[in-house]
């Protein structure tokens, strides 16, 4: 992700209007964080099957719910894993958790609205 290019802020969901997905984002939000760490720790114990699994579906899943840019970084680090790419997997981790803080800023925000 080009660090120049990005926006730093909340991201909200493109379908944060629609709501048949308002009614479950607040699930998928509440278990970014998870899905993140989850990752991280397939990293460290060197599972690169798991850590394929894992950034696919959040791929998938997050263009489901409107999060494009999660979904692109997502697919990058599977990408990444079938090259076995390390250093490069750790630093889109770090832009993983990034993002996934700035989608809870903005869940944060929508409810204080």
């Amino acid at each position: 992700m080009d660090e120049k290019r990005s926006i730093k802020g909340p991201i909200f969901s493109l379908f944060q209007n629609d709501p048949r997905v308002l009614a479950v984002l607040p699930g998928f939000i509440n278990n970014l964080q998870g899905r993140i760490q989850l990752m991280k720790e397939a990293v460290d114990k060197n599972d690169w099957e798991q850590l394929l699994v894992l950034s696919h579906k959040l791929k998938g899943t997050a263009g489901n719910y409107g999060y494009p840019q999660l979904s692109k970084l997502s697919g990058l680090i599977e990408e990444q894993t079938v090259e076995k790419k390390l250093n490069v997997i750790m630093k889109s981790l770090c832009e993983l958790e990034d993002l996934g803080r700035r989608i809870l800023d903005a869940e944060v925000k929508s409810k204080l609205a």
